[in-house]
């Protein structure tokens, strides 16, 4: 990964490997994933509800959500849920219909 492309600056922080591009390094586990920490950060969110969910067989959102919605500072952010494989399609739908939007 070449530095001036790098979204998430603090983990391209490494020596370069033989291709010329930046290793990886730092805590991944702490940023949301890229792309969707790049849309946060650069959409203003205001007038909008936000409802953020993961889709996951182990672990949880954890601290990801309440990272976006820091990241953003606008907008309506409801409780976050995740959904383990193998969900009904059932239980999502009753989710979303729970949600009243």
């Amino acid at each position: 990964m070449r530095r001036e492309d790098c979204r998430v600056p603090e983990l391209c922080q490494g020596a370069r490997g033989r291709d010329g591009r930046h290793r990886l390094t730092g805590r991944a586990e702490r940023v949301p994933s890229w792309p969707v920490k790049t849309f946060a950060s650069v959409n203003d969110f205001s007038g909008k509800t936000v409802v953020p969910f993961c889709t996951s067989a182990s672990s949880g959102i954890g601290s990801s959500a309440d990272e976006l919605a820091g990241m953003t500072g606008t907008g309506t952010w409801v409780a976050s849920t995740r959904f383990g494989s193998g969900t009904p399609t059932a239980d999502i739908d009753a989710w979303v219909d729970g949600l009243a939007l």
